[in-house]
Parts: C-alpha cells; structure tokens; sequence
C-alpha cells in the first residue's frame, strides 16, 4: 500500500516533464513537476520563487548501533520515509533555506535474533550472533511520525548540487516483532507486540547531498529503541537515496 501511494505520487508528478514547447524543446527544467509554482499562502518575490525537495521519498537500508554489531542483518532491511517539506528561503536565489514539515516512516530489520521480553522488569533483550537462525526468521519493524528541521545549501540554478543538514522529533508508534519459524512440520507467523519499554519519543539527525532530484541520505537516531536499564541499547542507522518529486 505504501509503496502504491509513492508510485502515484511519481506519475503525478511526470506528467510536468514531459512538455514541449513549439520548437521540441523540454521544459522539465523549467518545470519539475505539478506542484512547481505552488508557493504557500501568497506569491513569492522573484528571485525567491525556485523552491526543490518539497516531496521526498527516502528509500532506505535499515541497521542499528549498539550492543549488537552493525552490517549483520540476515535479509533485506528495508524501509522508506515520506516527508513533506516547506521551504523557507534565507537568501537570494533560493542557495540558502530552512525546511520545515511533517513526515512518516517505517523500517524493517531482518536479525533472526530471539528476542526475551521481561514484562516484571520492563526489559527488551535480543540474544547473541551465535544464535542466529535458531529461532527462524525475525524481523523488527517499526512505524514512526516526526517533524524535521532542516538547513539547506544548494548551487544556483536547476542543475544545483545540494546538501541538507537536519534533525527530527517524533513519535514511535509501533515497534513490534515478526516471527517466521518452523514447529512440528507447520510453518507459522507470528506478530509479537509484547516490548514493555517502547521508547515513544524519537530524535534523530540526517544529512542529504547529491544533485538535483536526488541525494544520497543517512540518518542516525540518538535515542536507543527500548529505554529499559537492562534492556538492549540499539539505535537506529539508515542509509539510503532520497528522489525529490518537486
């Protein structure tokens, strides 16, 4: 369904690519998308008008940092965040802004790791390497709404190199565990949402650079997933391409 939604938004957004004008010329780089000139709540100066990365789309690797070692994940980790920015530029030209707005995430991450809830104690504990793919196939997935901030520097003109500098603060609204395994001859699945100590409260910070419509992406979270003393302390790392739609 996600990935649905972001398909629509992509054509959507084509449909202000691919005009001519009488002499065959394209005019995409005049106009990126439908939304180009869509300024706010009242026209913008001139040389204030050329507004990028409204819409994007980070398409993510997921892995976490802490207790357990990083790059050890057993399967695709994937995910994505949905962001819709409003730009405010600082300078003129637009080389300079602040980006303000909501977005949405989610991600998965495939360790195979038997996971001990602690009700009594409020802990969440994921076992060792050694045992790996003893408990079938595990994943920890996640859903996430925040609020980035961001600072912005890009090059004049529609062919711009850019690089965003920013945070988020948000809420974890779910965290749970999905639990592939084999008992008795019968596959089954199971949806674990049994984690007493969930950390709601989210804050990250990210950096974006690349050229035009796309950038390179990487965002690392300071809180740990799971706030208990005893707990295992991992934090999320995300690495991946961020398309811009406009």
């Amino acid at each position: 369904m996600k990935f649905n939604i972001a398909i629509v938004f992509v054509w959507i957004s084509l449909t202000g690519f691919g005009q001519y004008n009488s002499r065959g010329e394209n005019k995409s780089r005049f106009r990126p998308g439908v939304m180009w000139y869509n300024t706010g709540w009242k026209p913008a100066r001139p040389e204030m008008l050329r507004k990028y990365d409204r819409l994007m789309f980070d398409i993510t690797y997921n892995d976490w940092i802490g207790d357990r070692k990083t790059f050890k994940m057993k399967g695709p980790s994937m995910g994505m965040n949905v962001s819709w920015l409003f730009e405010i530029p600082l300078a003129s030209q637009n080389v300079v802004s602040l980006a303000i707005g909501p977005s949405y995430g989610f991600h998965k991450l495939r360790h195979d790791m038997p996971v001990v809830y602690d009700q009594e104690n409020r802990t969440t504990t994921f076992g060792d390497l050694q045992d790996v793919g003893l408990f079938g196939k595990r994943k920890l997935i996640g859903h996430q709404l925040s609020v980035p901030l961001e600072l912005r520097f890009r090059t004049k003109g529609w062919r711009h190199f850019k690089v965003h500098i920013g945070g988020k603060i948000g809420y974890q609204l779910s965290l749970f565990e999905k639990a592939k395994f084999e008992q008795d001859g019968v596959q089954h699945v199971e949806k674990i949402k049994n984690a007493p100590d969930i950390q709601r409260l989210i804050y990250s910070a990210h950096v974006r650079i690349g050229v035009r419509d796309f950038a390179v992406f990487g965002s690392y979270n300071f809180n740990p997933m799971y706030s208990g003393d005893g707990s295992t302390q991992l934090h999320l790392l995300q690495l991946g391409l961020t398309i811009s739609l406009f």
